[in-house]
């Protein structure tokens, strides 16, 4: 909990609009791969891999980017909002994106904002939480909504991502309607012991 935390500090400013070309293009040259722990050894920077994976899906998915959502996610797409599961296949999510694309067209978003909201979610993936559940399976947790006294606590998306054939790919997303509240920020209480 405390690692979301950190997150309060990122604004309001986190729409999630990005430029896809220019968003891989930023990511790639913001990071440095560590050296293999075994000289002469490959270096798989996998938690890189998984982040820009979780960028491409949720930027492409607020963009009504189908083809770029297509490519970051693995279909039949797990949905769970508010703990409602839905799964939606490839044409349900076509629908659902063309429908988005046509209300950013309708409201006119331009290039110039596209560019601010790119740089936005840059830096909110940057330190977006990942944790690695097995070898080929991660989440990537990130702010949609900082909190503020009006509102409440933030809101945050988690995804997770499935390796196959060395390719990172959504496989179910997870958001909740509701805040987190503020006194969830305490310590988690351990386990209880058994006689």
């Amino acid at each position: 909990m405390a690692r979301l935390q950190t997150h309060r500090r990122l604004g309001v400013a986190v729409i999630a609009l990005a430029l896809l070309g220019a968003a891989g293009a930023g990511m790639a040259g913001r990071h440095q791969d560590p050296a293999p722990a075994v000289p002469g050894a490959p270096v798989l920077d996998v938690e890189k891999q998984v982040r820009e994976a979780g960028f491409r899906f949720y930027s492409s998915s607020v963009l009504g980017d189908f083809a770029g959502y297509s490519a970051a996610a693995r279909f039949p797409i797990r949905v769970l909002r508010d703990g409602v599961g839905t799964v939606r296949d490839e044409a349900a999510c076509k629908a659902l994106l063309g429908k988005l694309a046509a209300g950013l067209k309708t409201r006119g978003i331009d290039d110039s904002a596209r560019a601010r909201l790119t740089q936005a979610m840059l830096a909110v993936f940057e330190d977006a939480a990942i944790e690695f559940v097995g070898a080929n399976t991660a989440t990537v947790t990130f702010p949609v909504r900082a909190g503020s006294p009006g509102r409440g606590g933030e809101l945050l998306c988690q995804v997770v991502l499935y390796r196959t054939a060395g390719k990172w790919q959504v496989i179910e997303e997870i958001t909740d309607s509701a805040p987190i509240p503020a006194n969830f920020g305490g310590p988690l209480q351990p386990p209880p012991t058994v006689p």
